[in-house]
């Protein structure tokens, strides 16, 4: 391929038909498709000329993506962007993206598509934060600097008023696992030539760092709990992501933190909610005729007894777990 003449086209391509959101699209991807293709030409070796190509190509989506009118498209370009800059080993092009990508977020609807807006972003955050495990902190910043500013940029999304603090379990459940591998001496993967934050960062300081998160995270996630009790649920659908959102938080905790006091705590109070809630739902609706994600609460109910073999309070409130939603 002529890798010059290509990128030279798609510039006159966005200068005649830039204001077409399909055109924008497609350039972006022809354009990444086009690094992907020059690295595999030079066989993943990279001369200054090759390397100059690729980032003027980046800069192309950089410049090119904002001209789209639709925040999410400008969401998912950016991040895929910023994926495709990382392999390149593009590091400070990958992490400006990265930012810009989430700049998107507080502009997003409540709903999109008709879909409410955890249904369309849960999954996409968690891909933030996979990604995220790849990409370094610059060292000239703050510890957790672009894992900060995302945390503040997800409190600013116009989540639906009533879901909210739901959806916000499930995501600090997110952010806890995050915290909770960058912990690790090593992590569970990396890039090619990219030095992840585990090779960057060996000192105390940033462990410390890291610690203080997790007893953050782990005091707003009961802080969270406490809204949840709050709420007026009084439908199946409700109910069946408040059951997704605390089982998948009990989940987490056990999966990523050593059994204590914190988290029996943590997991007992979730459980409670739970009941508390299916009890009014299963009262008022009689259509109902089984709790919803019973054989998963059944699944998750079997880890919870195997981490914490003998705390009590785990144990009673099991039983009652049991006897209350009939699980087998």
């Amino acid at each position: 391929i002529n890798a010059e003449y290509m990128g030279n086209l798609f510039t006159n391509i966005r200068s005649n038909f830039g204001n077409i959101e399909e055109v924008t699209e497609f350039l972006v991807l022809k354009t990444l498709n086009l690094t992907m293709k020059t690295r595999a030409l030079s066989r993943g070796k990279y001369s200054k000329k090759i390397t100059a190509f690729i980032q003027a190509c980046i800069s192309f989506c950089f410049i090119t993506i904002p001209g789209m009118d639709n925040p999410l498209k400008q969401f998912d370009l950016l991040l895929f962007s910023s994926e495709i800059s990382l392999l390149h080993n593009c590091v400070s092009q990958s992490e400006t993206l990265f930012k810009n990508a989430i700049a998107q977020l507080p502009e997003l609807l409540p709903r999109i598509d008709n879909k409410p807006l955890d249904e369309v972003l849960e999954g996409r955050i968690r891909s933030l934060l996979s990604f995220l495990v790849l990409l370094p902190e610059n060292p000239e910043n703050e510890y957790l600097h672009v894992y900060e500013g995302l945390k503040r940029v997800v409190d600013m999304i116009k989540w639906d008023r009533k879901m909210q603090s739901i959806t916000k379990n499930i995501l600090l459940s997110d952010f806890l696992v995050f915290v909770c591998i960058q912990c690790q001496d090593k992590l569970p993967y990396h890039m090619a030539n990219i030095k992840s934050n585990d090779m960057l960062f060996a000192e105390a300081d940033f462990k410390e760092k890291l610690y203080n998160e997790l007893i953050a995270l782990l005091k707003e996630i009961h802080q969270t709990l406490g809204e949840i009790r709050k709420l007026d649920v009084t439908d199946q659908p409700l109910l069946s992501y408040l059951i997704r959102s605390i089982t998948f938080m009990i989940t987490k905790l056990i999966q990523y933190l050593q059994p204590c006091k914190t988290t029996s705590d943590l997991i007992c109070l979730g459980v409670t909610i739970l009941l508390e809630k299916y009890a009014i739902v299963a009262k008022s609706d009689r259509n109902m005729k089984a709790c919803p994600y019973a054989n998963y609460i059944s699944d998750v109910a079997a880890k919870v007894r195997q981490a914490f073999p003998n705390d009590e309070n785990i144990k009673a409130t099991l039983t009652r777990l049991y006897t209350e939603i009939k699980l087998s």
